[in-house]
């Protein structure tokens, strides 16, 4: 027998009320913020490597930050190119997201990782993230079905859920790639800048919202940026980057904004360093996410990559730079792959409230 009308309804209630705490307390909506812009203290950016770079930096209160910038290569490098093809998965796994999408590198590593999260939602009951013309307007696995594009120095696959460009899946008008790429590693000022036209609307592309190769917010050409307390292993939730004068720079806060211009509530919302880099986000928590049904958008030094199965501490993932989605790239939890050392995590979960009860997400297989 069903529960009352009235049961149903407090039921309801309730639900909304915690999410409505979820929103306040994790996400921090923009209406939420001061409208005074906090001090802050730049120091010079170090330099890691010609992929990775950090920037600290120091608010009025006190508070110590630190900007991890994401410029990952947009093919794997050769000298590690044997150990790549070595980790393909070659065991069953433990726990591993069925189906899931597999894009290589257009843009940017990192938009093209939380891109792929991003379609396993909306290949889930997440409907509203893509909807374009392509594959009855469901997010493809691969992004072989658009054509490839040549901007004067190389070929990249096209993604209208990374970033969108004239003449790609309906689109009609300039889009982030018109309006924002040159070629990969360019710090040039963007071609809309130059060129003197208006911004294009985002609305479609994650990488927009992500800030991905803007050079207004410093991004070069291919990289993001994430932000991070300087010396804390706790997490940096999205309502502490906008009250810090960080959010409108933080992929992890961008890929917030676009599950809400989507339609969609976000409850976690945070960056935080990995436990092998003197974080607090551990293997425990890692595999806590996949078996909830959430894919992890993980930082290394210099690259990100999606992470979406495991098997002991080993990890499975998808490394951007295949569209194959049969094929499982591996590494173990707080190791290295493609020379570069796991650091971080970028945590967003959008969420549904349906009638009286929540969305779960998705089952793993185990």
């Amino acid at each position: 027998m069903g529960q009352p009308r009235s049961f149903n309804t407090f039921v309801s209630a309730i639900i909304a009320i915690f999410f409505c705490i979820i929103l306040i307390n994790s996400v921090g909506a923009a209406n939420l913020a001061s409208t005074e812009t906090p001090e802050i203290f730049y120091q010079q950016i170090e330099v890691i490597s010609d992929f990775f770079s950090i920037q600290n930096l120091t608010t009025g209160d006190g508070t110590q930050l630190s900007a991890y910038v994401i410029n990952g290569p947009s093919q794997p490098l050769p000298e590690f190119q044997a150990e790549r093809e070595a980790s393909l998965l070659a065991n069953s796994p433990d726990a591993l997201l069925p189906n899931f999408p597999s894009y290589n590198w257009v843009f940017g590593c990192s938009a093209v990782s939380a891109a792929m999260i991003a379609a396993w939602h909306d290949r889930g009951e997440f409907t509203n993230i893509y909807t374009g013309p392509t594959n009855n307007g469901v997010m493809p696995l691969t992004d072989t079905v658009w054509s490839t594009w040549f901007d004067g120095k190389q070929n990249y696959p096209s993604n209208p859920l990374v970033a969108s460009r004239n003449g790609l899946d309906g689109y009609g008008a300039r889009g982030s790639i018109d309006d924002y790429w040159v070629a990969s590693g360019s710090s040039s000022q963007d071609p809309y800048i130059t060129g003197g036209w208006s911004e294009h609307t985002w609305g479609s592309s994650i990488g927009d919202y992500m800030k991905t190769s803007q050079s207004e917010c410093n991004n070069s050409d291919g990289s993001t940026t994430f932000w991070f307390y300087s010396n804390s292993s706790d997490k940096l939730h999205c309502s502490a980057m906008l009250s810090s004068g960080v959010a409108d720079k933080d992929g992890t806060y961008g890929r917030m904004l676009f599950y809400q211009a989507r339609g969609y509530l976000v409850g976690d919302c945070y960056n935080q360093k990995t436990d092998n880099n003197s974080g607090g986000f551990t293997l425990a928590n890692f595999k806590a996410e996949i078996d909830a049904g959430y894919p992890v958008l993980l930082n290394l030094e210099g690259h990100s990559v999606v992470a979406y199965g495991y098997s002991g501490s080993t990890i499975y993932i998808r490394d951007t730079w295949d569209s194959n989605p049969n094929n499982v790239y591996t590494m173990q939890w707080g190791g290295s792959y493609n020379g570069m050392k796991m650091i971080s995590v970028s945590i967003v979960h959008p969420v549904i409230i349906t009638g009286d009860h929540l969305l779960f997400l998705p089952a793993i297989l185990k």
